[in-house]
């Protein structure tokens, strides 16, 4: 089973982003356990991951271990620690920085999902739009994003609001009032699924996980960036073949069937053996 990781707090959380102002990568944290991947996860793969860790640890008797939060926040615990075996970002720009600070094995790199934005109600609200351009006429009192200067589903989202005209101005600054930033995605559901007076712009992936929400619409695709999760090994002083060994296993037939389920869409990654040097690949 994988197991997640609760031990970040605030004051962790703050030594993250004090160290992440320094260019280069913390020198590693040893973790010493060969039959362990450390997954660093986006919190909107977190059920996708949990499954595929089972799937994993049976075929390859290897254990996964889980630390799900926002990317932005995944990133900066990376930086400063390097306790991470892979990384899965659910945006570029994320993957971006710590590629920048010389913490990836940068051939390791691939896109290899995508997935929609959904607007969402507390189910049973009764909230009915059929297009965000009626927000500002619609009865509720917030609408929940992740935080658009961090996390990726906000930016996403805030990118989606922008791009609509509203009486002289965007969408985005007429119900600016009205907004509220999360820490993650998952949190900015968790506010919806707790008062029918709360809107809220998530994954459609993450509204699928729960009986409590319900979609009131899809936000259009080209109304904001491509959403792209991608993932990456992490630069150790030692070459970590389990984490290449996982990533090529991202990209297989029993992956693939699980994203699916899960309702994410597989983008056409390279094979990963023929995009890293050999002596990343271990055994075949």
């Amino acid at each position: 089973m994988i197991k997640p990781i609760r031990g970040w707090n605030w004051g962790t959380l703050l030594l993250c982003l004090v160290v992440a102002l320094v260019p280069a990568c913390a020198p590693e944290t040893n973790l010493g356990e060969k039959d362990v991947v450390l997954v660093f996860a986006a919190a909107s793969l977190q059920e996708l991951v949990e499954e595929i860790g089972q799937n994993y640890q049976q075929s390859h008797g290897i254990r996964l271990i889980g630390n799900y939060a926002g990317s932005n926040v995944l990133a900066q615990q990376i930086q400063a620690s390097r306790a991470a075996d892979v990384f899965l970002s659910a945006n570029t720009q994320w993957m971006d920085f710590l590629d920048g600070a010389g913490c990836l094995e940068s051939s390791t790199r691939l896109d290899f999902l995508s997935n929609r934005l959904v607007l969402i109600q507390k189910k049973g609200a009764g909230i009915q739009i059929s297009d965000l351009s009626q927000l500002p006429e619609a009865s509720y009192k917030h609408l929940a994003i992740g935080n658009p200067e961090a996390v990726p589903a906000g930016k996403y989202a805030k990118a989606a609001l922008v791009s609509i005209p509203s009486g002289g101005q965007t969408l985005w600054d007429t119900i600016s009032d009205q907004l509220v930033p999360t820490l993650d995605v998952r949190s900015a559901m968790t506010l919806v699924e707790s008062d029918p007076a709360v809107l809220g712009i998530v994954y459609q992936t993450d509204a699928a996980t729960s009986d409590a929400v319900e979609v009131v619409l899809t936000i259009p695709e080209e109304a904001h960036p491509s959403i792209t999760y991608c993932a990456a090994a992490i630069k150790r002083q030692q070459v970590q073949p389990k984490a290449i060994e996982f990533l090529a296993f991202l990209t297989g037939k029993t992956a693939a069937k699980l994203y699916q389920k899960h309702g994410f869409r597989m983008m056409a990654p390279p094979r990963l053996k023929d995009t890293v040097p050999g002596e990343l690949r271990g055994s075949p």
